[in-house]
């Protein structure tokens, strides 16, 4: 089982992968095509990779949150 502060560092890194996925949305596609950055197929291509990481995200999420109950519902029963 993991520590308070091993959980409070998991949850500082899991806020981090969150914000990273903005990335996604942040740029103007419009404008990339239109500056030869990107192209509509590069695009394409990308959106498994955004599903991905989503779904890695998700996961993490829904392990950490576990492991926070683990840990809350132990230190109940210590009390």
């Amino acid at each position: 089982m993991k520590t308070q502060e091993e959980l409070f560092y998991d949850i500082i890194l899991l806020a981090q992968n969150v914000d990273n996925l903005k990335g996604y949305v942040q740029n103007d596609f419009y404008r990339m095509i239109a500056d030869g950055t990107v192209t509509k197929e590069d695009i394409l291509d990308s959106i498994n990779d955004i599903e991905i990481n989503f779904v890695e995200v998700i996961s993490e999420l829904t392990c950490i949150k576990s492991n926070v109950l683990e840990h809350v519902k132990n230190v109940v029963n210590k009390l």
